[in-house]
């Protein structure tokens, strides 16, 4: 129902659902550069966190080699769609110094 990214010094965002759960993932790099990347190296690190909340994720099995996912973890249709709705909430942090400095 909620989840937090920080920096090392404590700042951030918290991201809560309004009602549901949702799906939570954060990492040092875009979709798209995961997706066109060959290999590892090839990944672009820029310091920034790429935060992905999803309010559906799709269950596992696609009937091609064995039995379809059930039907409530089905791709979702024109009429029955769904809306995740959640705040954010900024974090201030703390009074960590950099390591660097």
């Amino acid at each position: 129902r909620w989840a937090s990214v920080t920096d090392d010094s404590g700042k951030g965002l918290t991201f809560v659902a309004r009602d549901e759960t949702f799906n939570f993932s954060a990492q040092p790099v875009t979709a798209d550069a995961l997706r066109t990347a060959l290999h590892d190296n090839e990944l672009v690190y820029d310091g920034h966190t790429c935060v992905n909340l999803l309010h559906f994720v799709r269950g596992v099995g696609s009937n091609s080699c064995g039995p379809d996912a059930r039907e409530e973890f089905r791709c979702i249709t024109s009429k029955n769609r769904r809306q995740l709705s959640f705040a954010f909430r900024v974090i201030p942090g703390g009074d960590i110094k950099d390591k660097n400095n």
